[in-house]
């Protein structure tokens, strides 16, 4: 907290100087630029300038953005939920050579099989931020208010769904579910629902799903308490 606020002090410290002095700055080089602010402001810009450079994502990627509920698991979680995904997706596709995977607001594990970069599937990221276009065709724009608002081609398609709705609340589960069932093939494609363990008696209700005895870690140790949940008996989840 303290942090921050020393952040919002040196930001309107910043803000005003370019107001002041804008004509002055003109032509000047960083350093100079530099020159003109008081010690406490120059050091930190400077150490925000570093900490953005360390944090800096790759052009191709996407960070997680806290303001759109969106929080990423960490590495040995989203390798899990891909590999599953990729097993089961070519153990229920009727067409050994190809399968279709559905990642609904789930980026980091739709990141995760991409690290893999399986030959033999088609998987999709269903995603309301649109940054996540950096994927081409794989992203879909999708919001779960609007659930059932998917491209006609895509529908009953995909061999395995796998969803992590951005909110822990019993109506953005319902509506999410309405896109799961959607997607699916038929009512016994494996799917794979990560939220809150808060709603496991809604979901048992609504999917037909049970809790895994694992469950996915994020890599911020987020307060809510969050399951895996399923509707086939999972050997890697448990």
């Amino acid at each position: 907290y303290q942090r921050r606020v020393h952040g919002v002090q040196v930001l309107f410290k910043l803000r005003f100087f370019a107001r002041s002095n804008q004509q002055m700055a003109d032509g000047l080089s960083r350093d100079q630029i530099l020159s003109l602010l008081s010690p406490e402001v120059r050091a930190a810009l400077l150490g925000h300038i570093q900490e953005k450079e360390q944090t800096k994502v790759p052009s191709d990627d996407v960070g997680e953005d806290f303001g759109m509920s969106q929080f990423w698991y960490d590495d040995e979680t989203s390798k899990k939920l891909a590999e599953e995904a990729l097993s089961l997706g070519q153990t229920a596709s009727d067409d050994k050579a190809r399968r279709r995977i559905a990642f609904i607001s789930c980026p980091s594990a739709f990141r995760g099989l991409k690290k893999i970069n399986p030959t033999n599937a088609d998987y999709y990221i269903f995603e309301f931020d649109r940054r996540f276009e950096i994927y081409g065709d794989q992203f879909v724009y999708y919001d779960f208010n609007n659930p059932t608002n998917i491209p006609k081609h895509l529908h009953h398609s995909f061999d395995f769904v796998m969803a992590d709705p951005p909110y822990l609340n019993e109506e953005c589960m319902k509506l999410t579910s309405e896109t799961i069932r959607l997607l699916r093939k038929k009512s016994s494609t494996p799917c794979v629902f990560n939220t809150g363990a808060i709603l496991r008696e809604a979901i048992e209700r609504e999917m037909q799903m049970k809790p895994c005895t694992w469950s996915p870690k994020h890599r911020c140790n987020l307060m809510n308490e969050f399951r895996t949940y399923s509707n086939y008996d999972s050997s890697r989840f448990g």
